[in-house]
C-alpha cells in the first residue's frame, strides 16, 4: 500500500498540486505540495514536485536536495532518478549525474529521456563513442525526438563530422523550422565545413527564435570575424549589439577595490579551456611564474571534462574552482566570496564563455585577454590586454574596453609531442604552401588569392587542412579550377591528433595565414616547426595576430598590408630557396629565445598591468 493511500486526504492535495503545476500556476502548486508534506513529510511525489519547481526557478542546488529526498522516498522510480540526474548535471556533478541516469535506465531500459541525458553527460565527460551509442538507442525508441537528434549532432560535431551533424539537424528543422537549438548547431556544422554565409544566416534565425540565449549571438560574432564582406566598423557594431542585448540599462553594482581587505592582489582567471586545448598552453607558463608573494591566483574552470592538463593547472594555482554547474548569479556570488580583485576572461565569445557573469560585475576590475582577439562588446568589461602590433593606435575606436598594451599579447608553450624540425625537401623549386588554419576561417576571397598564387608559380603545390568532407573539398577545388590550377596540385588532410598535425609541416615550405581572421596558435606552431608564415595585417583586432607574432620576431617582411601584397609577398619568398633554408634551420631557436616564450617576462608584464589598473580603481599602495 502506498504512503498516499495510507493517509486520508493526501491524494486530493497531490492531485490539486499536479493540476496547478501543469497549468503553470507555480505558486499555487508549491502551496499544495507543501500542504502534502505537512501531512506526510517524506512524501515522494510532493518532494519530487517541489524539486521540479525549484529547478524551473533556477534554484538547482535546492532542486538537487529535494529530488534526492524524493528518490529516497520512492526507490525504483526511474522518472525521479532521471530528474535528479538532470539537477546534478546542471550543478556540474557529471559523475553523480551519470550514475542516476544509468540507474534510471536499468529500471526502464526504454526510457528515451534518460538515454538522451546519459548521452549528453557522456559527451561532457569526453566519452564520445559511448555517448553516440546511447543517443542512437534513444532515437531508435523515439525516431522523431528533436532533443535526441540535437544531442547526437553535438557529439558528431565534437567528433569532427559536421556533414553528418548537418543531416540530423535538417531533419529536426523539417518539422520545427524555428527550433533555436537546431539552428544554432546547424550554424556550427556549416561553419566547420567552410560555408560561412549559410552559417551566419542560421545564427541569425536562432537569435530570432530565442533572443535571450547568448550562445547563438556569440557564435555569430565568432563566425562573422571570418567574413571579408563585413567592415571593421560593422563587426564592432555587431559586438555592441550583443552588449546592448545582454547588459541591463543600469549596470549591476559591483564590489570596490578601495574597501578590500589587506593582502596580496587576488587574480581570478575564467575559462572553459583549462584542459588539452591551445589556450592552456598559453596560460600555463604564466600561472607557473606568477609571483605568489604579491599575487593570489585562482582559476575558475567552466568545463565538466577534466584531463591531465587540468590536473597540472590545478596544481599550480592556489584555488582551482570547477564552475560548469553554476548559474551566472551563482558564479558571481562565488567569485565575490573569494574576494577576487581582478577577474580575467580568457574566452571572449568562444565556446564555454561566461561573459554574462562579467555583465553582473563579478569583480571590481574585469579584463579580457588571449582567447578571443577582439572586443567583447560589453561596457562591463573594463580592459582588454593586447600589444601595439595587434592593436596599434586608433584601435580604441573598435573596442568597448580600454586597451592595455603589453610587450606582447602571447606566451607560447610548444606542444610536448612536437617532432623535430624536418629538413627541406631536395627539390627547392617545388614549393609547397600550407593552409593549416581551421577551415572555418577560409572564404572565397582567400580561395581566389591562394589559387592565383599557385597558378603563378609553376611546380608549386598546396597542402590544405580540410574536413574529411567531399562538399568542403569540392568548393576548394572549384575555386582553384576557376584560376586554372589543376586539382592534382592540391592535397588535403583532415583534422589530426596534435603529433600528426605537426608532422605535416615537414611537407610545407611556406604557411599561408587566413584573413580577415588571422591565426595565432597555428602561426606559432608553424614557426616552431621551422615554417615561415605569410600574413595579411588587417584593419581589425582579430586580423592582426599574425602581424603581432611575426613583428615580435623581426619578420616584418612576411607581413602584407593588402591582398595583392599578400600574394606578391608569398611569391617572392617562394623564389628565395636560400632564405627558406635559413629560416627552417633558425626559426625554432629564434622563437625559443624570444619574449614569445618567456613565461616569466609575460607574468611580470601581466602583474605590472594588473597593479597599475588596480591602483587606478582605488587599490591602496599600503596593502602588502
Amino acid at each position: 500500500m502506498t504512503a498516499a493511500a495510507m493517509r486520508p486526504g493526501l491524494e486530493p492535495i497531490l492531485a490539486r498540486a499536479l493540476a496547478s503545476h501543469q497549468a503553470g500556476q507555480l505558486a499555487q502548486a508549491e502551496r499544495h505540495y507543501r500542504e502534502a508534506l505537512g501531512v506526510d513529510p517524506a512524501n515522494g511525489p510532493a518532494l519530487h514536485g517541489l524539486g521540479l519547481l525549484a529547478m524551473q526557478a533556477g534554484h538547482v542546488a535546492a532542486a538537487q536536495e529535494l529530488l534526492g529526498r524524493a528518490a529516497a522516498a520512492t526507490p525504483g522510480d526511474p522518472g525521479v532518478l532521471n530528474n535528479w540526474g538532470i539537477a546534478l548535471a546542471r550543478l556540474g556533478r557529471t559523475a553523480a549525474a551519470r550514475e542516476r541516469f544509468e540507474s534510471a535506465i536499468a529500471l526502464a531500459p526504454r526510457f528515451p529521456d534518460a538515454l538522451v541525458n546519459l548521452g549528453s553527460v557522456l559527451a561532457d565527460l569526453g566519452e564520445l563513442a559511448a555517448a553516440q551509442s546511447r543517443l542512437r538507442e534513444a532515437l531508435a525508441i523515439t525516431p522523431q525526438s528533436a532533443d535526441a537528434r540535437c544531442a547526437l549532432a553535438r557529439v558528431l560535431l565534437s567528433q569532427r563530422k559536421p556533414a553528418a551533424a548537418e543531416g540530423l539537424l535538417r531533419e529536426v528543422l523539417l518539422g520545427k523550422p524555428a527550433h533555436a537549438v537546431a539552428l544554432n548547431l546547424l550554424g556550427n556544422a556549416l561553419r566547420e565545413q567552410g560555408r560561412l554565409p549559410q552559417a551566419l544566416e542560421c545564427y541569425r534565425l536562432s537569435q530570432a527564435a530565442r533572443p535571450d540565449h547568448p550562445e547563438a549571438w556569440s557564435n555569430f560574432l565568432v563566425a562573422q570575424n571570418a567574413d571579408p564582406s563585413v567592415s571593421a566598423l560593422e563587426a564592432f557594431e555587431a559586438h555592441r549589439a550583443f552588449g546592448r542585448r545582454f547588459e541591463p540599462p543600469q549596470p549591476f553594482p559591483g564590489p570596490s577595490l578601495a574597501a578590500r581587505r589587506p593582502g596580496r592582489l587576488r587574480i581570478g582567471y575564467v575559462s572553459a579551456d583549462f584542459r588539452a586545448h591551445a589556450l592552456a598552453a598559453f596560460v600555463e607558463p604564466v600561472f607557473t611564474h606568477h609571483d605568489r608573494s604579491r599575487f593570489e591566483i585562482a582559476a575558475y574552470s567552466n568545463t565538466p571534462a577534466e584531463d591531465v592538463t587540468t590536473a597540472r593547472m590545478r596544481a599550480i594555482v592556489e584555488r582551482f574552482v570547477p564552475v560548469a554547474g553554476l548559474s551566472d548569479a551563482q558564479l558571481v556570488e562565488r567569485i565575490r566570496a573569494d574576494g577576487v580583485d581582478v577577474l580575467v576572461d580568457l574566452s571572449g565569445h568562444t565556446a564555454g564563455n561566461r561573459l554574462l557573469a562579467f555583465v553582473r560585475r563579478a569583480a571590481p576590475v574585469q579584463v579580457t585577454w588571449l582567447g578571443y582577439p577582439n572586443t567583447t562588446g560589453l561596457s562591463s568589461m573594463d580592459f582588454r590586454l593586447t600589444d601595439a602590433r595587434a592593436d596599434p593606435p586608433g584601435a580604441e575606436s573598435l573596442h568597448t574596453e580600454q586597451l592595455v598594451r603589453l610587450p606582447t599579447a602571447w606566451c607560447y608553450r610548444p606542444w610536448t609531442d612536437a617532432p623535430a624540425v624536418a629538413a627541406r625537401r631536395a627539390d627547392p623549386g617545388a614549393i609547397v604552401f600550407g593552409v593549416m588554419n581551421n577551415p572555418a576561417k577560409s572564404n572565397d576571397v582567400l580561395f581566389d588569392a591562394w589559387a592565383r598564387l599557385v597558378a603563378g608559380l609553376p611546380g608549386s603545390r598546396m597542402l590544405m587542412h580540410a574536413p574529411d568532407d567531399e562538399g568542403c573539398r569540392a568548393r576548394t577545388i572549384k575555386a582553384f579550377a576557376a584560376a586554372g590550377v589543376d586539382v592534382s596540385r592540391i592535397d588535403f588532410f583532415p583534422r589530426l591528433a596534435t603529433a600528426g598535425y605537426l608532422s605535416r609541416y615537414a611537407e610545407v615550405d611556406i604557411a599561408l595565414d587566413s584573413h580577415p581572421c588571422a591565426g595565432a596558435t597555428t602561426t606559432l606552431d608553424a614557426l616552431w616547426m621551422g615554417v615561415p608564415v605569410v600574413t595579411l595585417a588587417g584593419d581589425r583586432p582579430y586580423g592582426r595576430s599574425g602581424a603581432s607574432i611575426l613583428g615580435t620576431l623581426g619578420l616584418d617582411d612576411w607581413v602584407a598590408t593588402t591582398l595583392e601584397d599578400y600574394i606578391a609577398c608569398a611569391s617572392a619568398h617562394a623564389r628565395d630557396p636560400h632564405g627558406l633554408e635559413t629560416l627552417r634551420r633558425d626559426l625554432r631557436e629564434r622563437l625559443r629565445a624570444s619574449v614569445l616564450m618567456d613565461g616569466a617576462a609575460m607574468a611580470r608584464a601581466l602583474e605590472s598591468a594588473f597593479e597599475r589598473i588596480a591602483r587606478g580603481r582605488g587599490f591602496a599602495e599600503s596593502n602588502p
